[in-house]
């Protein structure tokens, strides 16, 4: 298929699914619906910032467009345009584009990193790392495979006796596009020992459980067993930084 006629593909099914999705999304909200993981959402206006912790997921944008900010950094993702995290990750986010006529329309699908090591080792793509500096998230190009599979997940929801053996395999399905497209050099950090994505995601996961606490750098270093921690706090936004790091 020649770059033209693809790019054509992709806009015609991103609207064909962003019209799946207004239907079975009516009015504002953030729908969790029968497919573990997957997340369907609409808003008819601009909405103020609002903290999240994102986990691992693929967020793509089907109309409109979304904004977040990590640390000091502030990244959009607007139709045809896909945003992938790789740890658990604190963020502000709000949606930037939308009316009554066209509202923001979005779709999450959040997985873990068991998944990505599993199929990651099964494709043998560890050896593909590359020596990139590592990016927690990431926005990219909303790749044709993943769309198309995307909206095969939807369209579960009108066979119901076919989801649960078939969502599995679908989210798999994924994942692997993920790691074998423009994402995959991110993704592929989960992957490696002792990578800066592992020190983060299990910091993170203890920074959870202990946030009613004050905490010191020098605690966050030794349970990361990283000797200087300053670069987390850095992709935290300054309400999380604030909350979460004692004096010293």
């Amino acid at each position: 298929m020649q770059p033209a006629t693809k790019s054509h593909q992709i806009v015609s099914d991103t609207s064909r699914l962003a019209g799946v999705v207004s239907q079975i999304v009516r009015s504002d909200c953030d729908l969790l619906i029968a497919i573990p993981g997957l997340s369907l959402h609409r808003r008819k206006s601009a909405s103020a910032p609002v903290h999240y912790i994102y986990g691992s997921c693929v967020g793509v944008t089907l109309q409109g467009c979304k904004q977040v900010m990590v640390g000091e950094e502030v990244l959009s993702y607007a139709f045809g345009q896909s945003m992938v995290t790789s740890v658990d990750l604190p963020v502000i986010s709000h949606v930037t584009q939308a009316s009554l006529t066209q509202p923001f329309l979005g779709m999450m699908l959040t997985f873990d990193s068991d998944t990505v090591i599993q199929l990651a080792e099964r494709m043998r793509l560890s050896q593909r790392m590359k020596d990139e500096g590592f990016r927690p998230i990431t926005v990219q190009a909303l790749d044709a495979g993943v769309l198309d599979a995307l909206g095969r997940l939807v369209g579960l929801l009108n066979e119901s006796e076919l989801l649960e053996t078939l969502a599995p395999l679908i989210k798999g399905e994924i994942i692997a596009r993920l790691l074998s497209g423009a994402h995959g050099s991110q993704l592929l950090h989960v992957v490696a020992a002792g990578s800066p994505s592992q020190h983060i995601a299990k910091t993170l996961a203890w920074l959870k459980l202990n946030f009613r606490h004050a905490l010191r750098m020098d605690d966050l270093a030794a349970n990361a067993h990283m000797p200087n921690f300053l670069g987390l706090a850095f992709l935290c936004p300054p309400k999380y930084s604030h909350g979460y790091f004692g004096s010293r």
